[in-house]
C-alpha cells in the first residue's frame, strides 16, 4: 500500500469530522479499504495506491482495478497455475484466447 500526499491529507480531514480523535484515522482507512482486504487478495494486484479517488469512492476504484486488463490478464495466468498445481495438467492459452477474454 502506497499513499499519494493528497490522500494522506484527505484522511486527516475525514478523520477531523469524524470527531473521535485518532480513532478516526483507522476509522476512515478501514471504510475505504474493507472490501480492498476481501476482493485483492485472490487477484495478482501486488500494489495499491491510495488516492483521494480511492478514499471518496473506494467501489469505483476496486471495480476499476478488478476490472482492468492487467490484472484480467494476472489472474488468468494465476488461475492456469492453480489449474497446473492441482491437476498436474498444464493449460495453455493462446495469445487471442487471452484478448478475447479480455
Amino acid at each position: 500500500l502506497c499513499a499519494e500526499r493528497p490522500a494522506l491529507r484527505r484522511v486527516a480531514e475525514l478523520a477531523v469530522a469524524e470527531k473521535t480523535g485518532a480513532r478516526a484515522l483507522v476509522t476512515v482507512l478501514e471504510r475505504a479499504l474493507r472490501e480492498f482486504k476481501f476482493e485483492l487478495p485472490s487477484t495478482s494486484c501486488k500494489k495499491l495506491v491510495l488516492t483521494e479517488t480511492l478514499l471518496d469512492n473506494p467501489a469505483k476504484v476496486l471495480g476499476e482495478i478488478l476490472s482492468s486488463p492487467e490484472c484480467v490478464k494476472g489472474d488468468i495466468q494465476v488461475w492456469l497455475d492453480e489449474v497446473e498445481q492441482r491437476t498436474k495438467v498444464r493449460l495453455d492459452l493462446a495469445d487471442e484466447v487471452r484478448e478475447r477474454i479480455l
